[in-house]
């Protein structure tokens, strides 16, 4: 294991970031609706079929994205979740025990998946890429064990992205971003084809209450004005073997 996925796997064995406490907490609508628009879009680009229940999920965390979508939950899909972190996997195997899901759960390396090629119809991650030290070869793992690959990354291009990305402890979490070129160049070294991209979370609507819901309304439209556009929090990007 590589210097920066040891250093990102201690800082979450000492600070599980719970993703699912705080989107779950009736404070934060704000978030729920941030974390939201990556699964979505993940679901949207995936476009899976009835016959298509195979599911890996690469960096998990504690399990927001499978256990709280519902196309997702209510497909009869076979979900197999994988974390490098063991403290995040014990988080993510009480929420599913809580939600009476059943869901593997493993600890792994992404860059390393302890799966045969084609096993999965799917594999999906969010906010995981940027954690590891190489990419490109978690991207190769990915299109390796499943036959449709998305991932959902932060906008090098966002500027509140990049000024958080300078502070101690997005330092000691790894925490980088991507230009939409470079991602696009990933999956094409990983021998996927049929490539979509697209720019989400354009105005991040951190603040609660009326303005929230208003802005939440609104950015949809927002989205397409060229510079919100560019300047996005996240892209998405799919890819097919």
């Amino acid at each position: 294991m590589n210097d920066k996925t040891e250093r990102v796997k201690e800082y979450f064995e000492d600070n599980p970031w719970d993703v699912t406490a705080v989107i779950d907490s009736i404070n934060s609508p704000a978030w729920r609706y941030i974390y939201l628009e990556r699964v979505k879009s993940i679901f949207e680009m995936l476009q899976l079929q009835p016959n298509e229940n195979m599911i890996l999920e690469v960096g998990c965390g504690s399990g927001w994205a499978h256990l709280k979508y519902s196309p997702l939950t209510e497909s009869g899909s076979k979900i197999i979740a994988s974390d490098i972190s063991k403290a995040m996997i014990k988080r993510a195997k009480y929420y599913a025990e809580r939600e009476n899901r059943s869901v593997d759960y493993l600890t792994s390396d992404g860059q390393n998946l302890p799966f045969k090629e084609g096993s999965f119809d799917a594999a999906f991650c969010i906010g995981t890429l940027h954690h590891v030290e190489y990419p490109q070869k978690m991207i190769k793992e990915m299109a390796r064990v499943a036959r449709k690959v998305c991932c959902a990354e932060p906008n090098y291009l966002n500027p509140k992205r990049r000024i958080m990305e300078r502070k101690e402890y997005a330092k000691e979490r790894g925490e980088t971003s991507f230009l939409m070129h470079k991602l696009k160049r990933m999956f094409l070294n990983a021998n996927l084809k049929s490539i979509k991209i697209k720019r989400i979370n354009c105005i991040l609507p951190s603040i609660e209450g009326t303005l929230f819901r208003l802005i939440a309304k609104i950015e949809p439209a927002l989205c397409k004005i060229p510079i919100l556009n560019l300047i996005s929090r996240y892209l998405v990007i799919y890819g097919e073997r």
